[in-house]
């Protein structure tokens, strides 16, 4: 053991160069996930976190549930990592195929092979991982900003954060383990066969038993697809169904390489018939280490994708309810202070007419929505369905509650100085889009939120009336009519969807790109023998260019194929279950998703022209 330890000490330090990517995505992983950490340990003492207007009781209920997400997410990017690292190793290994085929004919084993550069792993993993764990301790609070600006945690939330030893040691620890477990993996799989196949792996192709068992992987997925209820699934475990959608796509990349090399070839070759035909007979035979490729685009774009179209049919049928609920002719928006100006100016007009202001409170252990109103009205101007009780009774602590309660009951609560409060339940209602409790409005100042947003139902007065009233008064407000309310709530909710999205997955996005970088910087950078090949044959530079750019063609083909297919079965899986619209979810997350992958592709294109320049400067010397 020993022996070998010094053996991988010295390689290491011969290769330090091959091993540049894997060093970037190990710091990366390291710095991210640490920083992750640093938040999980800060929310594990409630004594450390404080929430205005929120007792300590209601906080500690919230922090199990942000632990475990953050936890879900520190997870999930070390995994990501480890698919990345495998990718990136074997970059390594193609370019020391001459050395370790040596080592072979020497009577090395591929199991001592395998440990060699699993060793090698793990001391990378544990120079690169520890300075990027100290690094996360200048990010974690930046970090914790950055969640709050996207609304991820509230903006009165903070939090004494510290430096958590154990937990930094620990994440350097288990980045090294997987480090040397995706360099065992890695080496494992590109050093198989005879010692032609090991010098000159594109000599083989796939097994029948590699494309069998990525079949079985693609129709498992579909089944899975198929046979999960979203609607029986937690809000945490749905949000990993985009996840596992994508991991089917990662099997048929090498399957549908030679369908884009084809399609791609055949475009260029019209006009370019060269380095068209080169790089589609490259990629169509090179299928595996082209899929390494795109694994980062795929891994990125399909979470997001998957995300977006996941949560449009929710969207859709909440916009549905909502247009079929309001039985409003105006709504207006304004700060928490002007509600009440408001409703007494417009008092002089019309007598239907509600406030309401909302906010997430603990009531009997659970976190609901509290709507402060003017319960009787808002439940005319709301169509809600009462099932019991009398809204009318709806005064001081009696309140309406829309889940799980029965008239009669009481639910403790503590207001905003702290000091306890039994509210009674007196009307029972059912409602998709105002669920939770509704409190009477004289109740907002002990109750109710602060330096928040309000909204004024009106019935009887046109848009062009309310804005001269609020004019008259000197009152800023927005004014919708019915169907200008609806679509501001939809935009509200989409943007909300945004920022959730990066809240949760932006540690894998910023994964997934500096994925892309490396992986093709290094693919270029290992191509060095093969460029002095073409060169020698009497290849230009820009040929050898316009090839690279081709196979960026090909790669960006066979992303996008991929990618719109998870998103266009999830919608449709999405959709069917919730009775709306697939092409209307598929649409919602074209835009942003088109958008990333544009991103995605300028990247690879620029990382591969200067990992290939870069190579043919080499060649040439």
């Amino acid at each position: 053991m020993r022996e070998l330890t010094v053996l991988s000490v010295r390689l290491v330090r011969q290769h330090l160069t091959l091993y540049l990517g894997c060093l970037a995505t190990i710091v990366a992983t390291a710095a991210l996930t640490s920083a992750e950490a640093g938040l999980v340990h800060g929310f594990s003492d409630i004594t450390r976190v404080h929430v205005a207007g929120f007792s300590t009781e209601e906080v500690a209920t919230q922090l199990p549930g942000i632990r475990s997400i953050l936890t879900l997410l520190a997870g999930l990017a070390i995994a990501i990592s480890g698919v990345l690292m495998i990718t990136a190793i074997r970059q390594v290994i193609a370019s020391r195929q001459e050395e370790l085929a040596m080592m072979r004919l020497t009577g090395a084993s591929r199991g001592l092979l395998a440990r060699m550069i699993a060793s090698e792993s793990f001391i990378l993993g544990l120079l690169a991982g520890l300075p990027g764990a100290l690094i996360s301790t200048a990010l974690t609070y930046p970090l914790f900003r950055g969640m709050q600006a996207v609304g991820f945690f509230g903006r009165t939330m903070t939090i004494d954060f510290r430096f958590p030893v154990g937990s930094m040691f620990a994440v350097t620890g288990l980045i090294a383990t997987v480090a040397a477990t995706a360099g065992c993996v890695a080496t494992r799989i590109s050093i198989r066969g005879d010692l032609l196949a090991s010098i000159a792996p594109m000599a083989r192709r796939m097994s029948w038993w590699q494309i069998a068992w990525r079949f079985v992987l693609i129709l498992t997925g579909v089944v899975s697809l198929v046979v999960l209820d979203p609607q029986g699934m937690g809000t945490n475990i749905i949000l990993i169904l985009p996840i596992l959608a994508v991991v089917p796509l990662l099997a048929a990349a090498p399957l549908a390489m030679p369908i884009g090399a084809w399609v791609v070839g055949r475009i260029v070759g019209l006009f370019a018939p060269g380095p068209g035909k080169l790089a589609a007979r490259r990629a169509a035979k090179d299928r595996m280490r082209y899929a390494r490729l795109v694994t980062p685009a795929i891994i990125s774009c399909g979470i997001l994708g998957g995300f977006l179209v996941a949560n449009a049919p929710d969207e859709q049928m909440r916009t549905q309810a909502l247009t079929a609920q309001v039985a409003a002719d105006t709504v207006i928006t304004t700060n928490l202070d002007d509600a009440t100006p408001i409703a007494k100016a417009l008092g002089h007009k019309t007598r239907q007419q509600s406030r309401l202001a909302s906010r997430y409170r603990v009531a009997g252990g659970t976190r609901r929505m509290w709507h402060f109103t003017d319960a009787p009205a808002f439940a005319k101007l709301t169509n809600l369905h009462i099932t019991a009780g009398d809204m009318s009774r709806v005064t001081g602590t009696n309140i309406a509650s829309g889940i799980g309660n029965s008239v009669g009951d009481r639910i403790a609560v503590v207001d905003n100085t702290g000091h306890p409060v039994t509210l009674t339940v007196v009307a029972v209602f059912t409602d998709e889009v105002y669920e939770g409790l509704i409190f009477d409005w004289g109740q907002i100042s002990a109750l109710g939120p602060k330096n928040t947003t309000a909204t004024i139902f009106t019935k009887g007065l046109s848009t062009g009336e309310v804005r001269s009233v609020l004019q008259s008064e000197d009152i800023s407000g927005t004014v919708f009519d019915k169907t200008g309310f609806v679509q501001y709530m939809s935009d509200l909710r989409r943007a909300n969807t945004y920022r959730s999205n990066v809240g949760l997955f932006a540690t894998v996005y910023l994964m997934c790109l500096i994925g892309v970088i490396q992986t093709t910087i290094s693919n270029g950078l290992s191509r060095r023998k093969e460029f002095q090949v073409l060169r020698s044959l009497g290849v230009s530079r820009l040929g050898i260019l316009a090839t690279v750019g081709v196979e960026a063609a090909i790669l960006q083909v066979v992303t996008g194929i991929l990618v719109f297919s998870v998103i266009l079965a999830l919608g449709f899986r999405f959709a069917s279950n919730n009775g709306t619209s697939a092409w209307a979810a598929v649409s919602a997350a074209l835009p942003t998703t088109a958008g990333a992958f544009c991103l995605i592709a300028v990247l690879t294109v620029v990382a591969q022209l200067i990992g290939s320049q870069v190579s043919l400067r080499y060649s040439s010397n």
